[in-house]
């Protein structure tokens, strides 16, 4: 399936929008008034929503302000001296996405198999402080991360469904930002610390409240890790962050498999190739088993059908959600028994954790768990992080607001991915077989979530849910 580019330069929308919230963005790290950032990110948000013709520039923005939040609060922070606000331009990029939405009308929302456990979801998130609450900003985090992949799959499905979308258009802008991505990585990889702090990694961590975890004259362990038993250096580009950098990534690449982007052959190979050096320099272990997993289901899923042919692909997709589940388990303790590492502290978590969740279902309250809560609120004593849900984002969210909480957080991605298995029993053969991809990526991401913390963290789902809602754009050119 190949849809021809048409070049007709970048709207003026598009650039008015991006210009004014990078400049408030980059005021606002360099003076600490964070409300000209926020004010700003949400006027232009809506102001995009509005853009009438090549409409994947709406989904491309949000990717792109998420890419430059860092980079902006960094180089703005550390050339002024300031430290003040630097923590809520954090938020700039789901204000700005909030803005999108609010354009892109959230009065026409669906009530469907989708939005309605969201809805309740919140409601519990919300009910859960009547058992307890963490720090204001610990609160705000969880529920941006318990929101924000919501609000972007709402928007891309509608974005998604206009025919102003460009599938190869969108893959372009975003194969053309891995590669600038990629080549800063490189130079950063080579240049470490000294060049990082040149570009204000101490304040981006300062903005994050990761305080204890600050650079102190080099790159401190998220930058390393062990790799089958090898030490290794990771690229954290303009993410400064290698984990949630190799979700990215992926989300690219898979994009660029899916759909083609390019007739020449040789191009589509050298370019996919080239991002795929970048995931793999992230070493980003959860990103690259999310790659692995995206790519591997369904194939095992389509060889299933034909064996077991009087199965419907429901059924079978139900079964290999088990089956998924069942391998990241025994792949990830396999992994911790020959080579150890860091891996540990998520199995140390996982198993806390739910002892935690068992002996109080309802929930301890919203901010009360999770690396956030480590970071963002006081009094909380190290030896007890995992047990709050460190290094788990699901458990985490179990340990906060509940078992209900989590089942119906499950649940709503449980729904989205079989939105694409039901719909496609009604395509032909080449447009099915990505429908069943698709509908696999919320369920990896939802057992991959199991063992990281950072899966719902904006900079890596994003990209995910923009993926998954491509089932409108596949069912409409079929």
């Amino acid at each position: 399936m190949y849809e021809k580019a048409q070049s007709n330069g970048v709207p003026l929308r598009f650039i008015i929008s991006i210009l004014a919230t990078v400049t408030a963005f980059l005021f606002s790290a360099v003076s600490g008034m964070f409300i000209v950032a926020w004010l700003t990110a949400l006027f232009a948000g809506y102001y995009i929503s509005k853009l009438r013709k090549q409409q994947e520039l709406i989904l491309y923005s949000i990717i792109l302000i998420l890419v430059l939040q860092n980079l902006i609060i960094g180089i703005g922070a550390h050339v002024s001296g300031n430290t003040n606000g630097l923590t809520f331009l954090t938020q700039v990029p789901l204000i700005f996405t909030l803005g999108v939405f609010f354009g892109e009308g959230i009065l026409n929302i669906e009530f469907d198999s989708v939005t309605v456990p969201f809805v309740l979801l919140l409601l519990v998130a919300v009910g859960s402080m009547a058992f307890g609450h963490g720090s204001a900003g610990s609160i705000l985090a969880n529920i941006r991360n318990l929101s924000f992949f919501y609000i972007v799959y709402e928007i891309s499905s509608k974005v998604t469904s206009s025919e102003r979308f460009s599938a190869v258009k969108f893959c372009r802008h975003l194969l053309r930002l891995a590669v600038i991505i990629i080549v800063i990585g490189i130079v950063l990889l080579i240049g470490g610390y000294s060049l990082y702090n040149w570009i204000g990694i101490n304040e981006v961590y300062n903005a994050k409240s990761a305080s204890a975890l600050q650079m102190n004259g080099a790159l401190d362990g998220r930058f390393y890790t062990d790799v089958f038993g090898v030490h290794v250096t990771r690229m954290g580009s303009l993410y400064y962050e290698p984990v949630n950098l190799g979700y990215l990534l992926v989300g690219i690449l898979i994009f660029l498999l899916m759909f083609q982007w390019t007739k020449n052959k040789l191009e589509s190979l050298l370019m996919e190739s080239f991002v795929f050096i970048g995931v793999i320099l992230t070493f980003g272990k959860g990103a690259l088993l999310a790659l692995f997993l995206i790519l591997l289901a369904p194939t095992i899923h389509k060889v299933v059908k034909k064996v077991l042919f009087f199965f419907s692909d429901f059924s079978i997709y139900t079964c290999m959600i088990v089956l998924v589940s069942l391998f990241v388990y025994l792949y990830s303790n396999f992994y911790y028994m020959v080579y150890g590492g860091a891996v540990g502290n998520h199995f140390t978590a996982i198993s806390e954790t739910w002892v935690n969740i068992i002996a109080q279902p309802l929930g301890h309250g919203l901010g009360t768990g999770g690396n956030a809560a480590a970071t963002l609120n006081s009094g909380l004593e190290e030896s007890s992080w995992l047990s709050t849900g460190g290094e788990t984002a699901f458990l985490s969210f179990g340990y906060q607001i509940g078992l209900i909480g989590i089942v119906l957080l499950a649940v709503t991605f449980f729904n989205v991915g079989k939105k694409s298995i039901i719909s496609s029993s009604f395509l032909k053969k080449s447009e099915r077989s990505n429908l069943i991809r698709l509908a696999y990526v919320p369920v990896v991401l939802i057992i991959i979530s199991i063992f990281q913390d950072n899966t719902y963290a904006p900079q890596c789902i994003a990209i995910y849910m923009m993926l998954v809602s491509m089932r409108n754009y596949i069912i409409k050119t079929e």
